[in-house]
């Protein structure tokens, strides 16, 4: 029981730092970035646009791989019919489910991180 409340906290944080994470598009940000002092300003822009929009869709898609396989956890467990052994297999699967999501969390974060700082290098 203690795994499951742990996997719901996990999930919960997953998704208030994403929906944060993702309150402002790939557009918004570039418009808000100073190209001032670049010359190359269209060409730089649209490169960073291109690999903005790459990071996220990686992660978006990850996300979804995500709630397939917590789900599929879920099912398994909710089939197994006391089997214990089926029940333990659905639990690892959970466990391991919510290590990868803290994982591509933490990937997420720092790949908005360095992306950020790299487009606001020029300010």
């Amino acid at each position: 029981m203690k795994y499951f409340s742990f996997i719901i906290g996990c999930l919960i944080i997953l998704g208030v730092s994403v929906s944060n994470a993702i309150a402002i598009t790939p557009q918004q940000h570039l418009e808000s970035v100073d190209y001032t002092n670049v010359q190359t300003n269209e060409v730089r822009g649209s490169a960073a646009l291109v690999i903005v929009n790459f990071i996220n869709v990686v992660f978006g898609l990850l996300g979804v791989v995500i709630l397939v396989y917590f789900l599929y956890a879920g099912f398994k467990w909710m089939m197994a019919q006391d089997n214990q052994g089926e029940v333990k297999k659905a639990k690892d699967i959970m466990k391991n489910v919510a290590i990868g999501a803290f994982v591509i969390l933490i990937s997420y974060s720092l790949a908005t991180f360095v992306t950020n700082a790299l487009l606001n290098l020029n300010k």
